[in-house]
């Protein structure tokens, strides 16, 4: 047997670990040096909880390997945001050098991958455990819960900020927040997580119901 179908294997039947594994070479980097220890450590939180969650929640309802996948790219992109501050990620620097644009874009990215991977488990949720006859439903219901999330996010980050600001530390705040004076900000960050929810349903669902299918007769 190649290593390569080794590798795949371990994928399939131990996914939740095959993420771990993969995230911690970009952990240990993203905590060494950070541009801001206290804005790493309020990126780092949520992330740290989630990581909780889904190692409590395997023992009794692991996800699919697809989900894992997903959760993987989001992971990566929240540790490269935690070590840099969203607002001063190199590439998109460049980017909005080259293509002119007023800021730094690398947290719509960011909130496109938290639309797109809150849809994508909520719906398997949703799937596996029936809560939801109808596939029309589950779809507007992972859509509509993906927005929601993505609003409260955006409270939580105000709550911070204003933290932030009360014990005098606007640095961090400005670096935490990252709206870098665009006044619609937490507007179109809803809009771009809402984007990634829909793609996710209309270009992925059926992807997805064979990836629950076949892990369902594991």
């Amino acid at each position: 047997m190649s290593i390569k179908v080794k590798f795949i294997q371990f994928l399939e039947k131990k996914p939740l670990s095959a993420l771990l594994l993969f995230l911690f070479p970009i952990f240990l980097w993203s905590v060494i040096m950070p541009r801001d220890y206290t804005t790493w450590i309020l990126e780092f939180f949520p992330l740290f909880i989630g990581v909780v969650v889904l190692i409590r929640s395997s023992k009794h309802f692991p996800l699919t390997p697809f989900s894992y996948g997903v959760i993987s790219i989001g992971a990566t992109l929240m540790l490269i945001g935690a070590h840099y501050t969203y607002p001063h990620v190199p590439l998109f620097e460049w980017m909005k050098d080259d293509f002119g644009f007023k800021r730094n874009n690398y947290d719509k990215v960011g909130h496109f991958f938290q639309g797109f991977i809150t849809a994508v488990i909520i719906r398997e949720v949703f799937v596996r455990k029936n809560i939801i006859s109808s596939t029309q439903w589950n779809a507007i219901m992972a859509i509509t819960f993906s927005i929601a999330l993505s609003a409260v996010w955006e409270l939580l980050e105000w709550f911070g900020f204003s933290i932030f600001m009360y014990f005098s530390l606007a640095k961090s705040a400005s670096e935490f927040l990252g709206t870098q004076g665009y006044v619609w900000d937490a507007q179109s960050d809803i809009l771009f997580a809402s984007i990634g929810a829909i793609i996710a349903i209309v270009f992925f669902r059926k992807y997805h119901n064979e990836k629950i299918k076949n892990f369902m007769k594991v």
